[in-house]
């Protein structure tokens, strides 16, 4: 009886046992769900992020990609309205150095023809057509103001222009050039220096345009850039060679 009873007393303790060990199996089982549920739910979050990102990614290239194709086209119009500004200065020419001895009340066309047949032996020079002829705006710099002229024939225009170079040589107060739009002119000046160089060089240089012609190639600055000073105990660049 008594060896009954401690049966009894082992099978309530077992099941007493098993029922707590049940218990919290299910309480665990509800934790692992739980936690599995949060990170779900953190899994869709990362994931509607990374996608949100993405999408902000490929917005980025997009615009990126406007303004680039945006810059090249803004580029392009600048250039094409400088050239067709060019085009319409063709005919122009400038004359630096001419005295006006009679201020507001010059003939600046007269002047101009006395000033070609004179300083450069220009024959004919009635002949010469003029669209307009007239004194630019004063100098900073309290130089006599440049006359500028628009001939009727480019043939004249040639004509003169030629002459600049061996009429004026040895008279350096007096300067005659092409008429351009100013950023055009800027981009000529950086070239001047270069092509002085190249002379002192023997080498045939001249200006067309905006561009450095060099023995018959356009010059490129970046193909004529020193290599950078190099450190002593700095091993040379490893230009491809074994």
């Amino acid at each position: 009886m008594n060896d009954k009873l401690s049966k009894l007393g082992l099978l309530d303790m077992f099941a007493e046992k098993f029922e707590k060990n049940e218990n919290h199996i299910s309480k665990m089982s509800n934790e692992i769900n739980d936690i599995r549920n949060v990170q779900q739910k953190h899994s869709q979050t990362i994931s509607k992020q990374e996608n949100h990102h993405h999408n902000i990614e490929d917005r980025v290239r997009n615009l990126e990609r406007s303004n680039r194709q945006l810059e090249s086209e803004n580029f392009e119009l600048k250039e094409k309205f400088l050239e067709l500004q060019s085009h319409s200065m063709k005919y122009n020419l400038i004359f630096g150095g001419i005295r006006n001895q009679d201020g507001y009340e010059e003939n600046t066309k007269e002047v101009l023809r006395s000033f070609l047949s004179e300083e450069m032996e220009i024959p004919n020079v009635g002949d010469i057509q003029f669209q307009n002829v007239h004194r630019l705006g004063e100098r900073s710099d309290g130089k006599e103001r440049s006359i500028i002229a628009r001939f009727t024939r480019f043939s004249d225009h040639e004509r003169v222009n030629r002459a600049a170079a061996s009429k004026l040589k040895n008279k350096p107060q007096f300067s005659i050039y092409q008429q351009y739009p100013r950023e055009i002119n800027d981009r000529r000046k950086k070239l001047i220096p270069k092509m002085k160089e190249f002379k002192r060089q023997r080498r045939h240089a001249k200006l067309v345009y905006d561009k450095l012609l060099v023995d018959g190639e356009v010059y490129n600055p970046d193909a004529h850039r020193e290599p950078p000073p190099t450190i002593p105990g700095q091993p040379l660049p490893n230009n491809g060679g074994d």
